[in-house]
C-alpha cells in the first residue's frame, strides 16, 4: 500500500486487498500506524469494509518503541512541549502539520471566545451593582450567630435572616 502523498485518498483499489487481508485475520484489535491524518482517512474509507471490533490509530508510535525517532527529555513531555522537541528535529515535514493544526484551531475556537465575551458584558451590564468607591462597612453578624461560624456580610438586598444562604 502506498501511503505516502495525496494519493492515500483514492486508494480504493489497493486497500480492498488489505481489507480481506485483515478480515481474514480474525484478529480483534486493528493497529493503524500510518501517522496523522493517513491512518484518519484510511480508517474512514475502509470502517464498513473492516470487520474487526476494535481499531486504533497509533500513529508514530511505533517510531517511538523502536527508537527510531528520539524522545523528547522528559520535563519537556510533562509540560506538553514535546511537539516544540518534534518540530525542531524534523521542522521540514512538522511544520505544515502544526501551523495549519494551530491556525485551524484559532478558528474554531474564535467564536466561543466571542461568546464569553459577549456573556460577560451582558452580565456586566445588567446584572452587577455599581461599583462604590472607597471602604464598606461591616455588618453585623446575625444574631444568634455562633462566635465560632465565619463571618460572611450580607449584602443589602438579602436583609431577611431567613432568605440567606450563608446562615446555618
Amino acid at each position: 500500500m502506498h501511503v505516502e502523498g495525496e494519493t492515500i485518498a483514492d486508494a480504493d483499489e489497493t486497500d480492498m486487498a488489505i481489507v480481506e487481508r485483515i478480515n481474514r485475520s480474525g484478529a480483534d484489535i486493528l493497529l493503524i500506524g500510518f501517522g496523522n491524518p493517513k491512518q484518519e482517512i484510511w480508517f474512514d474509507r475502509n470502517r464498513n469494509r473492516l470487520s474487526v471490533p476494535v481499531s486504533i490509530g497509533i500513529g508514530g508510535t511505533y517510531e517511538f518503541i523502536i527508537e527510531s525517532v528520539a524522545r523528547a527529555p522528559r520535563w519537556m513531555q510533562q509540560t506538553g512541549l514535546e511537539w516544540v522537541f518534534r518540530i525542531a528535529q524534523d521542522p521540514g515535514r512538522l511544520w505544515k502539520r502544526y501551523f495549519v493544526g494551530f491556525f485551524k484551531f484559532g478558528v474554531m475556537i474564535w467564536p466561543a471566545i466571542l461568546h464569553q465575551q459577549y456573556k460577560r458584558l451582558q452580565f456586566n451590564l445588567f446584572h452587577r451593582k455599581p461599583l462604590t468607591y472607597g471602604k464598606r462597612e461591616a455588618q453585623a453578624p446575625p444574631p444568634g450567630a455562633a462566635d465560632s461560624q465565619p463571618f460572611y456580610p450580607r449584602p443589602s438586598s438579602m436583609s431577611n435572616c431567613e432568605t440567606d444562604p450563608l446562615r446555618t
